[in-house]
């Protein structure tokens, strides 16, 4: 649903062809959301929200 509707604010991390995570920003004039953000189990603590988040 947010990658429809907002593809510029949809960040995908990806690992061996396959999305691991996700992440979502938006911006509603002057103010700036980010989230939700979400890793799977099996692929958290090696980084991919931190990219995430930064991106």
């Amino acid at each position: 649903m947010y990658m429809e509707s907002d593809p510029e604010g949809s960040l995908l991390a990806e690992e061996g062809g396959k999305i691991v995570g996700y992440g979502f920003a938006r911006r509603f004039g002057t103010l700036g959301c980010i989230g939700p953000i979400a890793v799977q189990p099996n692929a958290q603590g090696r980084g991919f929200g931190k990219r995430i988040t930064e991106a």
